[in-house]
């Protein structure tokens, strides 16, 4: 597998894990899918937002996500002497995933970024 693609893989694992499941689990609460204690009392209040408000609280809430995305990438690369995220194809062959990129963090954001090409959500 080319580098490139092993590091297209590790972003689409990276999106769907993280950044999608993480706004599932707020839609689920927004709508009032979610069943533990403090998620149904979150529901409950949210309730009582119009339609705006929920637009403006999904727009905080995705770009909360984002921010917490790159800030552990960025993180990642600021401390690749101390820290190692290696990555391989069926357990052979590891490469240092910062060492496959110009730039981790960056790669969310473009117009051909991780989030553009993998996430289920804009």
């Amino acid at each position: 597998m080319s580098d490139k693609k092993l590091l297209d893989s590790f972003g689409q694992e990276f999106i769907s894990s993280i950044r999608d499941q993480s706004i599932f689990e707020f839609e689920a609460i927004l709508n009032g899918r979610m069943k533990s204690k403090s998620s149904i009392e979150l529901s409950n209040e949210i309730k009582a937002f119009d339609e705006n408000q929920i637009n403006v609280l999904k727009k905080v809430v995705f770009n909360s996500i984002d921010s917490v995305i790159y800030n552990v990438l960025n993180m990642l690369e600021q401390n690749e002497e101390n820290m190692k995220l290696l990555i391989s194809q069926d357990g052979n062959d590891e490469k240092n995933i910062l060492e496959l990129s110009d730039g981790l963090s960056g790669e969310l954001f473009t117009e051909n970024g991780w989030i553009e090409k993998f996430s289920k959500y804009e």
